[in-house]
């Protein structure tokens, strides 16, 4: 077994004194902790340091208490399970989708993995880049740039964008970052929906510009450009204190919650990660037709140190490890794989919505809005909830063609080669449902694609499920097979050995049912009316060592 971790460790990895603070300028008094598997053997010794800390800092009467278990994917925030022990806020460790969730009041304060690239490291990133771009054939002139990454790499997103911005050559026209937010989101949902539709967000993380540093904080303000810096506007901390940061509004008003990147034409994209990185593979799906290039840029593990203030490791000064790859054929792979499931999906005769995470942002909805869109466009649909997706429980279900599983984004990107039928997502269904035309993209946001579906149930007809084909290509359909018709519409179908029977409307809804009574498992065999009631006679009563009809009572 490993040492325990120390006071310092602690502090720097979870951030304890910043916890202790916020719950004691809250006035918290029951705190949930949310921890990753990897994290659990460590929850003994975070409670004992935040426990700790409490009683230095005067706060009394605070209870912290850990999450044994997720509903769904460790990234997503668990309000539901929260919601149990009835908490003032939850705090959430680890990598983080930053999926919004339902709208609940609940107070959520991330707390992200932490990595930080040497002096060399970044330098060498850095010039790669650079050499990558004045290598490059075509016009350089009015090209923008994009820094993400994941969020144990937000500390060095914005330092990275500014030295690009001021060493590239020709230099970038505009130079944007994508950040994660790190602080209490103590918001009401409504001020929160206002303020999400006057940004926009890029795998979950807001959109800035880096504005140049020439402006400074007075003029900017005085100008009315909303312009601030960092610390002063609510943005992310950051290892570059001097970098001014300004949100990005949509391109309009009426954007439907799409997100498109300003000018993305003209946009070359800087990931900080792994190319395992689920934030990768979304990007890639969601904005790598539309932007000019994607460079992964990746390091050793070597190359990072574990916090803000270690100092770089010595493998730091040597060029192994870095890379800087065009991420073009990944790119394509996973547009290709995706288009695959669309086509599967188009052959469906029954669809099985799974939920997860039902306490996502319009999830609810975007799952009533699906099966009413497939009835009506001859989809057979099933609902269905578990908890965590694994080929095991879905095998359980073995009357859906193909799963729509409706998770957040990362989950979504499900490695599908041990699962027997499709795992597709919302967006995968509606293309095949002809609800968009194929654009080599896949869009995850509930919001857009609820909006969608909304639209595209507007337009059909409610009855349209209940419609007949009338014999298309002959004319019209004769006497004959219009009494038929009927006759299917009118179908007495028995459901019990008492001869009981109702009627069926839509012959389609009886195939249906003739599927299910051909099984061999008929379930327990009614026998209401079949069998003679005894009279009803008077028990015993007492406790199990003394009945009343016991002799030795009796005596």
């Amino acid at each position: 077994m490993s040492a325990p971790p120390s006071d310092e460790e602690l502090e720097l990895r979870f951030e304890i004194s910043r916890l202790v603070e916020e719950v004691r300028e809250k006035k918290y008094k029951r705190v949930a902790l949310q921890l990753p598997d990897e994290i659990m053997p460590v929850a003994p010794f975070l409670y004992s340091a935040l426990a700790k800390r409490s009683k230095q800092a005067g706060v009394d009467g605070v209870m912290f208490f850990v999450l044994g278990d997720t509903q769904h994917g460790a990234c997503c925030v668990d309000v539901i399970a929260a919601d149990h022990y009835a908490p003032d806020c939850l705090v959430h460790f680890g990598h983080a989708c930053l999926t919004p969730t339902a709208d609940t009041t609940l107070p959520v304060l991330f707390v992200f993995d932490k990595k930080r690239l040497g002096e060399g490291v970044h330098e060498r990133l850095v010039e790669s880049v650079c050499s990558a771009r004045e290598k490059e054939s075509g016009s350089l002139e009015g090209r923008h740039l994009l820094v993400l990454g994941d969020t144990d790499m937000q500390m060095c997103i914005p330092r990275m964008a500014s030295d690009l911005k001021s060493r590239a050559t020709p230099a970038f026209s505009r130079v944007f970052v994508a950040m994660a937010q790190g602080s209490f989101e103590g918001v009401v949902p409504e001020e929160e929906g206002k303020e999400a539709s006057g940004t926009i967000r890029v795998g979950g993380r807001e959109l800035f510009e880096v504005v140049p540093s020439s402006v400074s904080h007075s003029s900017a303000s005085a100008h009315g450009t909303g312009e601030a810096s960092a610390a002063q506007s609510g943005a992310p901390r950051t290892d570059a204190p001097s970098i001014t940061l300004r949100r990005v509004p949509p391109p309009c008003p009426d954007s439907e919650g799409k997100n498109e990147i300003p000018e993305s034409s003209n946009v070359d994209v800087v990931f900080l990660g792994s190319q395992s990185s689920p934030l990768l593979s979304r990007f890639l799906l969601e904005y790598s037709s539309s932007v000019k290039q994607v460079l992964l840029l990746s390091a050793s593990p070597g190359d990072f140190s574990s916090s803000s203030s270690s100092p770089p490791s010595s493998s730091s000064d040597t060029a192994d490890g870095v890379e800087v790859e065009k991420c073009d054929r990944l790119a394509t792979s996973l547009v290709m794989k995706r288009y695959r499931h669309v086509e599967a999906c188009k052959g469906a005769g029954t669809i099985g919505i799974v939920s997860t995470a039902v306490n996502l942002r319009h999830s609810a909805k975007l799952q009533r809005a699906l099966e009413l869109l497939c009835k009506r466009k001859g989809k057979i649909p099933i609902s269905i909830v578990v908890g965590k997706v694994n080929p095991a429980k879905l095998e359980n279900f073995s009357e859906p063609d193909v799963f729509c599983l409706l998770a957040c984004p990362e989950e979504s990107l499900l490695d599908t080669k041990e699962f027997r039928r499709p795992v597709v997502s919302p967006f995968e269904i509606l293309l095949a449902l002809e609800v968009f035309e194929w654009e080599a993209r896949v869009f995850f946001d509930f919001g857009f694609l609820l909006l969608a579906t909304e639209r595209e149930l507007e337009r059909l007809p409610e009855e349209a499920d209940e419609e007949e084909d009338t014999g298309e290509g002959t004319g019209g359909e004769t006497a004959a097979e219009s009494g038929q018709k009927e006759k299917d519409k009118k179908a007495l179908v028995p459901v019990d050995a008492t001869g009981r029977q109702i009627a069926v409307k839509d012959r389609k809804f009886l195939d249906s049912l003739v599927d299910y009574r051909s099984r061999l498992y008929q379930g327990v065999s009614p026998v209401e009316g079949t069998e003679a009631v005894d009279a009803i006679q008077e028990g015993r009563h007492g406790v199990a060592s003394a009945y009343n009809t016991d002799a030795e009572v009796q005596q």
